[in-house]
C-alpha cells in the first residue's frame, strides 16, 4: 500500500496556509513551533481514492482554538494576504470544553478554502466503568492513534514530509486487506466505548469490507451489548442506525447485527417482555429479498417490465428512480429493519374509543432509537395498514383482471374502487407500507411459498398499475365531509338531489363509501349534464345547483402550484410537470361544467346573472400565456364573460359594482404587505415618503401572496384594467395603481415584463392630466428607465429580450401619454432623449456584441426616432455610426434580422432627418454601399440574402434622392460611377 498521497490543488493550497501558519506561530514568545497532521477519515478516503471535503487536522502543541486564532491573526498580516486568498479562513466556531461530553479541551471548526475544518489538538483517553466518555489530556501521535476505533482511522497524513504515517503498523496492511480492525484489544476498546460497536458495522457495510474476527467476538459479547444499551444515549445509536441505512450496503449491516446477535440491543424499547416477544429467525430472509429488490434493473423507467420478471416489477413501481426518489430505497430499508416487530402487540389494548396508541415497533423508533415524528408515523402506519394491505392485495388477484367503464359508475368493477379507496387510505407513503407487508410475509412464510408470495405482489402491483391508480393519492381528494354537506345543501344519509347524484356523490360504485377523486367527479358531473336536462324548478336541484356552482367558482382557482417564481428558503420543490398536466385539466373539467351549468339555468337570474366571485374566477383565465390556462379554458372563460357581461353593460351600476368588488375584496388584500412608501393611501405621490420595511421581503411568501399563493389575481388585474374606461380608472386609481407598481418593481423579471405589459394597458384609457395631477407619471418613468439596462451578461439573454421590449414599448407610450399637447412638446422630446441615450446607445455599448440583444436596440430605435421626428438630428452623430458600423461589419449577413433592423432604422432617420442629414453623407453612402457590395458577393451562394440586397438598394436611393441637390454628393456619386459602372445602373445616375 503506498505512503503517498497524491493532493488536490486546493488541498495542496491548504497545506501550504496551515505550513506558513506554523511558521508565524513559531515566531511567537511563549510558542513553540506545532507540526501538523491530517487525521482519521480523510486520509482512508484518500488512500481509497475518494475525495473527502472533511478534514481533521492533529495540533501537537495546543489546543484547536489557539491554533485557530493564531492563524487568525497571520491571515491580518499584509505578507499573508499577499500569499494566500483574503477569503481563505471562515468564522471560527469555538466548541467549549465540555468534559461530560468528551470534550475536556477546546476545539474549532471553521471553514478554510471550501474544506470544513476540525482544528484538535492529539490527546489520548482514560476511560471509567460508568461511561463512555473519556478523560482526556494532550497526548502524542501514537496515543492519539491508538485510540481510536479502528485501524483505517488511525492513519495520519504528515503535512511537512508529505508522508502517510501508520503509527499502529496495521492500517495501511487492513486498507489492502478490507479488514475492520481495533488498534488494541477489541474487547477493552468496544468496553471503553460501546458505540464503537455500531460504527465497526457501519463502516465494514459502507466499503464492504469483513470485520476481523476477534473483534467480532468481542462485538457479540453479552457485557458489550450490555454496556451498548446502557452506556450510550439512545440519540446516538439512532444516527449510527440513519448512517448504515443510507450507506451502498445496510444488507450487510444487518447481516453483521443479525449474525452478532445484536438486534435486541438495538432495536429495545426497555420493556423486557416486549423485547423478548421479538424473533429474528427469519429476518435474514426479508432484508435478502429486499437486497434482490433494490438490485433489480428496472430498464426503460418509462415502459413497464415484462409481467414474468416479478423482481423488476415490484421495484418499478415500489421503489420508483433512487435518483429521483432516493427516500424510497430509505424507506424500504427502515421498514426491513422493524420486520421482527410486525406482529408484536401493544402492551396497552386500545380503548374502545379515542385515538389508537402507538404500536411496539412505533415506541422502539421514538423512544429507543429517538427517531423524528415522521420516521415514527411511517413505521406505525405500516404496522396499522399490514394486514388491510394483505387482503386487498389476495382479494384483489382473487377477482382477476378488471374491466373499467369509467363514464359508467354501476358498471364498473368494485375491485378498482376498493384498491383506490385502500390506496388513499394509507396515505402517501403507501409504497413503502406496501413494501413492509411483502417484506412481513417473506419471514412468516415458509420458502416453498416465496416464489408464490412473489408473484403474488408483482400481479397485484400490475393491476394498480393498468388501472391507473398508483398515483391516486396525490390528486385532491374529494370533498371533505362538512364541503359535501355544504355542497349537497342535504344533511348526511339524505338521498343525492339529481343534479349531483352522477358525480358529487363520487360513488363509482355502488360502494357508495368510495371517495373518488375531484377531478373523475367533476368530468362526471359534466357528463350527466351534458346528457340530461334538470328540473331547476325542484327545490332541491335548484339549492344543489347554487351551491355546486359557488364551489366551482371557489376551488377551480389557480394555485401557488403555478407560482412562477417559489418563495427563497422554503425548501418546497417545484411540482413534477404531470402534476402540473394533472391540476390544468381539473381547473378545465371545472370550467366546463360551469358552462354547462349556465346552459342550463338561463331561466333562472340568481344562476346566470354574474356575480363578483364567478367574475373573478373567469378573469382568471383570459390570459392563454398563463400555465394554468389550457386553450379550452381560455375559450370557455371568454365565451361565459361574454355572455354574462352581454347585456350587464347595459346596467352599468351592476358592473361597476362588481369591477369594484374584484378589486376591493379579491386583488388588494393580496397586496396590502407589498404596498410601495412612494404612493399615499389615495395612489398620489408621496411628497415625502417613509422608507420601506426591513427584511427579506421579497422573497417572503407570506409578504407576496399575489406572487406565491395566488399568481392568478395578476391575469384578474389585467381583465378588470381592459375592461375600464377613462371615467371608471380615475374612479378606481387608488385600487389600481399599487398593485400594478408592485408588479413592475418585482424582482422576477417575469413579473417585470407583465408590469410593464398592464400599464400599457392602462395607458390606452388613462386620462392625460390624472398622470401628473397623481405625480405617478414620474413615479413610472423612475421605475422603468433603470430596465433599459438589464443586460448580458449580468441578465440573461432569454430574460433581457423580452423585458427591454415591454420596457420600450411602455416607456415610449408613457412618454407620448404624459407630454401629448402643445404646451409639453419640450418636455417630452427631452425625455425621449433620455430614453434614447440612457437605453439605446448606452446598452448598445455594453451589449453590441450580442447580436439578438443588438438587432432588439435597433428595432426600438426606430421607434424612437419617429417619436422624435426632425428632433432626432441632435443625435445622428452618436446614432449614425452605430447604424454604420453594423452595415459595414464583416460578418453583417451572418445575422441578416440585425441588418435588416439597421436598415430600417435608417430609412426612418432619412425620413425625419431633413436637411441635417447632409453632414452626414459619408457614413450614410459609405456603409449602404459597403453593405450592398458584399451583400451581392455573396448572393450568389446564399439566395436568401437577395432580398437585403433589394432593401439596401431601396434606402440606398432614397438615401441619394434626398441628397442629391448637394454638390459635394455629386462629386462623390461621381467617383463612384468611375469606379464601378454599375452604381451608375443601381443609382439612376
Amino acid at each position: 500500500m503506498a505512503k503517498i498521497i497524491q493532493l488536490s490543488e486546493p488541498e495542496a493550497t491548504l497545506r501550504f496556509l496551515l505550513l506558513d501558519v506554523c511558521e508565524y506561530i513559531g515566531t511567537l514568545d511563549g510558542y513553540s513551533k506545532p507540526h501538523l497532521r491530517f487525521t482519521g477519515g480523510w486520509v482512508r478516503d484518500k488512500l481509497l481514492g475518494t475525495a473527502s471535503n472533511d478534514i481533521d487536522i492533529g495540533i501537537d502543541t495546543m489546543t484547536g482554538l489557539s491554533f485557530g486564532m493564531r492563524m487568525k491573526e497571520y491571515l491580518e498580516l499584509p505578507e499573508a494576504k499577499a500569499r494566500h486568498p483574503q477569503s481563505a479562513l471562515a468564522k471560527l466556531a469555538k466548541i467549549e470544553a465540555n468534559p461530560e461530553k468528551s470534550k475536556h479541551l477546546e476545539t474549532v471548526a471553521t471553514k478554510i478554502l471550501g474544506f470544513d475544518i476540525d482544528l484538535v489538538n492529539l490527546r489520548k483517553e482514560t476511560y471509567s466503568e460508568d461511561s463512555r466518555n473519556p478523560q482526556i489530556e494532550f497526548g502524542n501521535p501514537v496515543e492519539d492513534a491508538l485510540r481510536r476505533d479502528a485501524t483505517v482511522n488511525a492513519l495520519f497524513y504528515n503535512l511537512e514530509d508529505c508522508e502517510v504515517e501508520d503509527l499502529t503498523d496495521q492500517g495501511l496492511n487492513d486498507i489492502r486487506d478490507k479488514i475492520i480492525r481495533t488498534p488494541l484489544c477489541p474487547y477493552q476498546t468496544f468496553k471503553d466505548d460501546p458505540l464503537r460497536v455500531l460504527r465497526a458495522i457501519r463502516f465494514a457495510s459502507r466499503l464492504g469490507w469483513s470485520i476481523d474476527k476477534k473483534a467480532e467476538q468481542a462485538m457479540s459479547a453479552y457485557d458489550i451489548g450490555n454496556a451498548l444499551k446502557t452506556k450510550i444515549s439512545r440519540e446516538r445509536v439512532g444516527i449510527e442506525l440513519i448512517k448504515m441505512l443510507k450507506d451502498p450496503r445496510p444488507y450487510q449491516a444487518f447481516g453483521l447485527i443479525d449474525r452478532l446477535d445484536l438486534y435486541h440491543t438495538i432495536f429495545t424499547m426497555f420493556n423486557e417482555a416486549s423485547t423478548h416477544a421479538v424473533k429474528t429467525k427469519h429476518w435474514k430472509k426479508s432484508y435478502d429479498q429486499l437486497r434482490s429488490i433494490v438490485s433489480a434493473v428496472t430498464g426503460d423507467p418509462s415502459q413497464p417490465p415484462e409481467p414474468s420478471n416479478k423482481l423488476m416489477n415490484i421495484r418499478s413501481i415500489l421503489l420508483s428512480n433512487p435518483i429521483d426518489a432516493p427516500d424510497d430505497v430509505y424507506h424500504a430499508w427502515l421498514l426491513c429493519a422493524f420486520v421482527p416487530w410486525a406482529r408484536v402487540s401493544p402492551a396497552i389494548p386500545q380503548k374502545s374509543r379515542g385515538k389508537a396508541p402507538p404500536r411496539p415497533a412505533a415506541l422502539v423508533a421514538r423512544d429507543g432509537l429517538k427517531a423524528d415524528n415522521h420516521t415514527v408515523k411511517l413505521i406505525d402506519n405500516a404496522i396499522r395498514d399490514l394486514d388491510d394491505i394483505i387482503q386487498i392485495k389476495d382479494a384483489a388477484n382473487a377477482a382477476g383482471p378488471p374491466v373499467t367503464f369509467p363514464l359508467e359508475p354501476r358498471q364498473e368493477s368494485p375491485i378498482r374502487s376498493i384498491q383506490g379507496m385502500a390506496i388513499r387510505r394509507w396515505g402517501p407513503y403507501w409504497r413503502s407500507s406496501v413494501m413492509f407487508a411483502l417484506l412481513t410475509q417473506f419471514a412468516e412464510n415458509s420458502e416453498d411459498n416465496d416464489e408464490e408470495t412473489l408473484e403474488g405482489y408483482a400481479q397485484w402491483l400490475r393491476q394498480l398499475r393498468h388501472l391507473d391508480l398508483l398515483e391516486v393519492h396525490r390528486i385532491e381528494p374529494c370533498l371533505e365531509d362538512s364541503a359535501r354537506r355544504h355542497v349537497r345543501g342535504l344533511k348526511t344519509g339524505q338521498k343525492l338531489p339529481a343534479v349531483l347524484l352522477a358525480g358529487l356523490n363520487l360513488g363509482l360504485t355502488r360502494d357508495q363509501d368510495f371517495q373518488y377523486t375531484t377531478h373523475e367527479a367533476l368530468l362526471v358531473s359534466e357528463a350527466y349534464l351534458r346528457n340530461c336536462e334538470i328540473d331547476l324548478t325542484v327545490s332541491e336541484n335548484y339549492a344543489a345547483a347554487t351551491r355546486l356552482h359557488q364551489w366551482l367558482t371557489e376551488h377551480i382557482l389557480p394555485t401557488e402550484a403555478f407560482a412562477i417564481d417559489p418563495p427563497f428558503g422554503t425548501g418546497k420543490p417545484l411540482v413534477a410537470p404531470e402534476e402540473l398536466t394533472r391540476i390544468i385539466l381539473f381547473k378545465e373539467a371545472g370550467l366546463v361544467l360551469l358552462s354547462n351549468l349556465q346552459e342550463q339555468s338561463v331561466s333562472f337570474p340568481s344562476l346566470c346573472t354574474p356575480t363578483a366571485n364567478l367574475v373573478a374566477c373567469l378573469a382568471s383565465f383570459t390570459d392563454p400565456q398563463d400555465p394554468w390556462t389550457s386553450e379550452k379554458s381560455h375559450r370557455l372563460s371568454g365565451f361565459m364573460l361574454s355572455s354574462y357581461f352581454s347585456a350587464l353593460h347595459e346596467s352599468s351600476k351592476q358592473f361597476d359594482a362588481i369591477i369594484k368588488d374584484i378589486l376591493a375584496h379579491y386583488i388588494k388584500p393580496l397586496f396590502l404587505k407589498s404596498r410601495t412608501p412612494l404612493l399615499t393611501p389615495a395612489a398620489r405621490q408621496a411628497i415625502s415618503p417613509l422608507p420601506g420595511p426591513n427584511g427579506p421581503s421579497e422573497f417572503d411568501a407570506a409578504n407576496k401572496p399575489w406572487k406565491f399563493q395566488s399568481p392568478h389575481v395578476v391575469t384578474m388585474l389585467q381583465w378588470v384594467i381592459s375592461q375600464l374606461d377613462a371615467q371608471l380608472v380615475e374612479v378606481h386609481w387608488p385600487f389600481i395603481i399599487p398593485p400594478l407598481l408592485a408588479i413592475i418593481d418585482d424582482v422576477s423579471i417575469t413579473y417585470k415584463i407583465k408590469g410593464c405589459s398592464l400599464l400599457g394597458l392602462l395607458l390606452d384609457v388613462c386620462p392625460v392630466s390624472l398622470l401628473e395631477r397623481s405625480g405617478l407619471g414620474e413615479i413610472f418613468h423612475s421605475t422603468l428607465v433603470p430596465y433599459l439596462l438589464y443586460l448580458p451578461s449580468l441578465t440573461p439573454e432569454e430574460e433581457s429580450m423580452p423585458l427591454l421590449d415591454a420596457t420600450y414599448t411602455t416607456l415610449i407610450a408613457l412618454t407620448r401619454a404624459r407630454y401629448a399637447t402643445s404646451k409639453t412638446e419640450n418636455t417630452k422630446i427631452k425625455a425621449l432623449d433620455v430614453i434614447l441615450r440612457y437605453g439605446i446607445l448606452k446598452g448598445y455599448a455594453h451589449a453590441g456584441e450580442n447580436v439578438r440583444i443588438a438587432r432588439l436596440l435597433m428595432e426600438k430605435c426606430s421607434d424612437l426616432v419617429n417619436a422624435l421626428e426632425i428632433h432626432c438630428v441632435k443625435h445622428l452623430k452618436d446614432l449614425l455610426p452605430v447604424i454604420s458600423g453594423i452595415l459595414t461589419a464583416p460578418f453583417a449577413t451572418a445575422y441578416p434580422p440585425l441588418l435588416q433592423a439597421a436598415l430600417q432604422t435608417l430609412r426612418t432617420v432619412l425620413v425625419h432627418g431633413g436637411p441635417r442629414i447632409t453632414f452626414h453623407r459619408g457614413e450614410i453612402l459609405g456603409g449602404l454601399i459597403i453593405c450592398w457590395r458584399r451583400l451581392d458577393d455573396e448572393a450568389e451562394s446564399a439566395p436568401e440574402l437577395v432580398g437585403f440586397q433589394r432593401t439596401v438598394e431601396d434606402v440606398l436611393r432614397a438615401a441619394v434622392q434626398l441628397l442629391g441637390g448637394d454638390e459635394r454628393i455629386k462629386e462623390d456619386l461621381c467617383l463612384l460611377q468611375a469606379y464601378s459602372p454599375r452604381f451608375k445602373t443601381l443609382l439612376d445616375i
